[in-house]
């Protein structure tokens, strides 16, 4: 019923049928999206601030460190009470976990050894080509949970080029 009723009311404001439905999207893929932005303004603030302390304050490793210990915080308060029970019912991917927050952890050491050596405009877009190695990855281990399209792959490329050349640009 709602889908007919907003095809009715792009119909009228002389918008395509399949563009309105196109449209519709739940509210939690919403709020994916806008989680997704979120997510990038944080990595960008983290970065921007870590680029203006890592040489003059601390080295890349503590910068490392500090880092993560202040995430673990933030996140352990925040999720207190769900973390009892996921300990308990889900540890196979606790393990995952584990592996993904390693991998996670020598990203963020990567990138603060790079943002003490070069300067954040060429950093972050090299930092910004992420997106092709998940779809890659997702391809290869996520193949019945996430479907990679060619229309997909495209976008993610344009995104990245985008943001390399605005990055080199200077």
């Amino acid at each position: 019923m709602q889908a007919k009723t907003s095809q009715k009311i792009g119909a009228k404001a002389g918008v395509p049928s399949r563009i309105v439905t196109a449209l519709q999207v739940n509210r939690k893929t919403v709020a994916g999206y806008v989680l997704a932005v979120g997510a990038a303004m944080s990595y960008a603030l983290a970065q921007v601030l870590t680029r203006q302390h890592i040489s003059s304050v601390a080295s890349p490793l503590a910068a490392t460190v500090v880092t993560l210990i202040s995430g673990i915080a933030v996140m352990g308060l925040m999720n207190i009470r769900n973390l009892k029970l996921d300990f308990r019912t889900q540890r196979q991917g606790i393990i995952f976990f584990s592996i993904a927050g390693i991998f996670a952890s020598i990203g963020v050491a990567s990138l603060n050894f790079a943002l003490s050596s070069a300067p954040i405009v060429i950093v972050s877009p090299i930092v910004a080509i992420n997106p092709l190695v998940s779809l890659v990855l997702a391809h290869i281990f996520l193949q019945r949970l996430e479907k990679i399209t060619l229309r997909i792959f495209i976008g993610a490329l344009l995104v990245v080029v985008g943001v390399v050349i605005i990055g080199l640009a200077r």
